[in-house]
């Protein structure tokens, strides 16, 4: 898929994404720095998404998912951050 084709599916999934971010993760400025993430880690990685693996809607929709879950793993009490 070619990148500006790409970029601008991934408009069209902001408002899904986001929605998704904030029930995971309760705070709308989390959420917003979550699909933030997810589209430049996508963007900076164009390649990385094969269409014969299926639509680009889930395999976007994973990447926030797993981004969030991050966040959720850092916010823990205990939780140590290696970066």
């Amino acid at each position: 898929m070619k990148t500006k084709a790409m970029r601008q599916q991934l408009i069209q999934l902001g408002n899904g994404a986001h929605a998704l971010a904030m029930q995971m993760l309760g705070n709308n400025d989390d959420a917003t720095d979550a699909v933030h993430d997810a589209f430049v880690k996508v963007l900076n990685q164009p390649g990385a998404y094969n269409s014969k693996n299926g639509p680009l809607t889930p395999w976007f929709l994973r990447i926030v998912r797993n981004h969030c879950i991050d966040l959720i793993r850092r916010r823990r009490p205990g939780s140590v951050d290696v970066e």
